[in-house]
């Protein structure tokens, strides 16, 4: 009995412990009495699961998952049947080939950091990634604290975000299951992701047919215009292989996608390096001029997010940034029907200005004129810094809530932007986030 006491358990048959049968074995004929079956526990089959299963603890290590697990989740070509070698989770995210090559890598650390907060604190959490390196445990902390502070509700089902071993990223079926304190996870893969941008959300989706019956024909309408622009798009795109260079830049297009979604705007098609997003009357968010310059601060958080991730895959120092410019006004808009759906056509000055500003931006600047300043409320404009740098021989001031020409900006003097008199006379300020970092 003493042997036996000493003996660790292995998880699995804590696991099964938790069942009890109700058969009372009338069906299959034995002769077991009731209370026989009640403190008798079923045999598990995990180890016949098909699909990728792990079981990860309280302390954030996988202690245990199988050959699927390995080879699908983390790309591990010549797993064992069944490994009980104890990893912690962050090791196998952050292990070469999965963080390198997973398109949504960021949506897979935090499906894992949800499951995570159901077992322990964020100050547990915290304390699991003390030991990562600088850059790894920065990445973890930034995913972490965008988390909701609070998780009451347990996730017993889910989506969650990987790429297969043949290259092509994956949205898995999760299925998750608690046993006190060890959390048993179960993946399917739905479907391949698209290769291209023309995943959209089905709210997006139901946007767009809206547009579309509403605006068959021409009409004049008011219209935020936000375009966006990839930094230094030349020298990522000569540094990097063309796929590498594709897979880097259809993530920038979800993540921008998905912003101007929820910040109730609509994506028009992107062009080159350049995605435009239109801000409608009728949307969600109330004030247009608002929602607009409220998307494109959490444009700049993100793309700072997403250039941590791709400095650590790549070894390099460039940033991933999107130079941005906004402007509103009343344009002429129709709903044009292509082979990929119904998109918004505008032209006219609006669209004009706000994809000049995001010409004459650079290292992800934030450019919108005193038009669009002027249509935010004012309660909203207080929080908001805005401003122009100014420059004399000897030294460069920041001054708060003013505004500059086109023409008087350093930038404009580029003939290759075609500066015109009209758009060199337009007022325009520099935005930056509400706690006061550039």
């Amino acid at each position: 009995m003493n042997e036996q006491a000493e003996t660790p358990i292995h998880p699995l048959n804590a696991i099964s412990g938790q069942f009890k049968s109700s058969d009372t074995g009338s069906d299959r004929g034995d002769d077991r009495q009731p209370s026989d079956v009640e403190t008798t526990a079923p045999s598990l089959s995990l180890l016949k699961l098909s699909s990728p299963a792990l079981l990860i603890d309280q302390t954030l290590q996988v202690i245990w998952q199988n050959s699927a697990a390995c080879k699908v989740l983390w790309h591990i070509d010549d797993a064992p049947l069944v490994s009980s070698q104890t990893q912690s989770i962050f090791d196998l995210l952050f292990k070469k080939g999965v963080f390198e090559q997973t398109d949504r890598w960021k949506e897979w650390l935090v499906f894992f950091l949800v499951q995570a907060r159901q077992l322990t604190s964020v100050q547990e959490v915290g304390r699991q990634i003390e030991d990562l390196p600088d850059e790894q445990r920065q990445i973890v902390q930034a995913a972490l604290n965008g988390l909701e502070k609070k998780i009451d509700t347990p996730r017993f089902t889910g989506n969650a975000y990987g790429t297969l071993q043949d290259g092509h990223g994956a949205v898995f079926d999760a299925v998750v299951t608690r046993f006190e304190a060890n959390t048993l996870m179960v993946f399917e893969a739905r479907h391949p992701v698209g290769v291209g941008p023309g995943v959209m959300s089905a709210r997006e989706d139901s946007r767009r047919s809206e547009l579309a019956r509403s605006l068959s024909q021409a009409a004049k309408s008011e219209i935020s215009v936000l375009s966006a622009e990839l930094n230094d798009a030349g020298t990522l795109r000569a540094e990097m292989l063309d796929e590498e260079f594709s897979r880097l830049f259809l993530r920038v297009w979800e993540i921008t996608a998905e912003t101007i979604e929820a910040f109730g705007g609509v994506v028009s098609q992107s062009s080159g390096t350049g995605i435009l997003g239109y801000f409608l009357p009728g949307d969600d968010n109330g004030n247009r001029s608002l929602g607009a310059i409220q998307c494109a601060l959490e444009l700049k958080r993100k793309m700072s997010e997403l250039g941590r991730e791709w400095k650590i895959r790549k070894g390099w120092l460039h940033d991933i940034e999107l130079n941005m410019g906004i402007h509103t006004g009343v344009e002429y808009m129709a709903s044009v029907p292509t082979i990929m759906g119904d998109h918004l056509l505008t032209l006219g000055e609006t669209l004009d200005v706000a994809k000049h500003l995001s010409q004459i931006a650079s290292g992800g600047q934030i450019w919108t004129t005193k038009t669009m300043i002027h249509r935010v409320p004012e309660g909203e404009l207080k929080s908001l810094r805005f401003g122009i740098f100014r420059s004399d021989s000897h030294r460069q001031m920041f001054v708060a809530r003013c505004f500059s020409r086109i023409r008087d900006l350093a930038a404009a003097e580029s003939p290759a932007l075609h500066l015109d008199e009209e758009m060199g006379a337009c007022a325009v300020t520099q935005v930056f986030d509400r706690q006061g970092h550039g």
